[in-house]
């Protein structure tokens, strides 16, 4: 682990948080130097660690607080910009993915309109050699020079001969316009059919929700839903207690 101090920001410091950061930069490399080297092999060297721990969470308490005072006028002030620009960003996203939901119908129609168009196509050709082919097959009865054999041919070669029309283009991926230009590519997406096989396949979409998880079974014990020496209860999980560190 690197006990190089970090680099003193760009912009001007508020005097008190300034100081406060030099001061930090200048006494935790070596704080956190001499909890690295400590081993806890005995009651002096645990009484060691306890000791270096306090040191350790004294200056992050310090560090927090004064982070804190120096960027919360500085939150604020975000906070009111990103809501400012969210009402606007909001409704244009609103509006976007309404107009997005008439271009997928539309191309949808379009799409259905070509597939009956080049249904309509085949099913024509198809009556047409179907005709021709029965024309053929009456015409050649009606000669009567021709074997049976000869006429399924002669009538299967008057089918041949009707020439079917190009079918209707598909619908281009792609429509442009002067002032711009839309697309309608293919992408991926999932909906989750089976929790517990996902989580399997891929443990870390379980770890992206762990939080709540964790959130729901604290709010239980919080609320003194949970009876002593139980644990929370919640359907598809295991709660346990882990061993952890804690002090001041």
């Amino acid at each position: 682990m690197s006990t190089q101090p970090a680099p003193i920001p760009k912009y001007d410091l508020a005097p008190d948080t300034a100081a406060k950061l030099a001061e930090l930069q200048a006494r935790v490399p070596a704080a956190v130097k001499a909890a690295e080297a400590i081993s806890v092999k005995d009651d002096q060297t645990e009484e060691r660690a306890i000791v270096a721990r306090k040191i350790l969470k004294g200056h992050e308490s310090t560090a927090e607080k004064s982070r804190t005072t120096e960027v919360q006028p500085h939150n604020a002030f975000v906070k009111e910009v990103n809501a400012a620009f969210g009402k606007i960003t909001d409704a244009i996203d609103v509006a976007v993915k309404y107009v997005d939901a008439q271009l997928l119908a539309w191309r949808k129609e379009k799409q259905r309109r070509v597939d009956e168009e080049n249904r309509r196509i085949a099913a024509d050709v198809e009556r047409q050699r179907q005709e021709a082919e029965t024309r053929a097959a009456e015409d050649a009865k009606a000669a009567g020079n021709f074997t049976p054999a000869e006429t399924v041919e002669y009538a299967a070669a008057a089918a041949e001969e009707v020439v079917a029309p190009l079918p209707v283009a598909e619908p281009a991926k792609t429509t442009r316009t002067d002032f711009g230009a839309a697309s309608y590519p293919q992408v991926l997406d999932f909906e989750v059919t089976d929790p517990a096989a996902l989580i399997v396949a891929l443990p870390e979409a379980y770890e992206l929700r762990r939080g709540f998880v964790l959130n729901a079974g604290r709010a239980q014990e919080r609320l003194g839903q949970v009876p002593e020496g139980k644990l929370p209860v919640l359907a598809g999980v295991r709660f346990f207690k882990r061993d952890s560190v804690s002090g001041r």
